[in-house]
């Protein structure tokens, strides 16, 4: 399961407006794996992040949920779900 979000954010050179990507994938390098990837391109000064990734626990990330952007939200809700659910066959 793949997801991928746009969120406008500062440039961290110039601090110019720009879109940040973020794509999560489940599961990573393990079934109770997230893998979130960051890339970023300013439009102005050229600043550019490109494949800034993290591994986390999804029962890490489900449990830390509220703390993100509200449209993230039902996803992380949705790929812990999804775990569980293939767990408990």
């Amino acid at each position: 399961m793949e997801h991928e979000i746009v969120e406008v954010g500062p440039c961290p050179a110039c601090g110019a407006p720009g879109d940040y990507k973020y794509k999560l994938k489940w599961p990573g390098e393990s079934s109770n794996d997230v893998v979130i990837s960051v890339s970023f391109e300013c439009p102005v000064c050229g600043y550019r992040v490109s494949g800034e990734r993290i591994i986390v626990p999804l029962k890490a990330l489900y449990l830390m949920r509220n703390m993100f952007m509200p449209r993230l939200r039902p996803v992380i809700e949705k790929m812990y779900l999804t775990s569980r659910m293939s767990l408990d066959r």
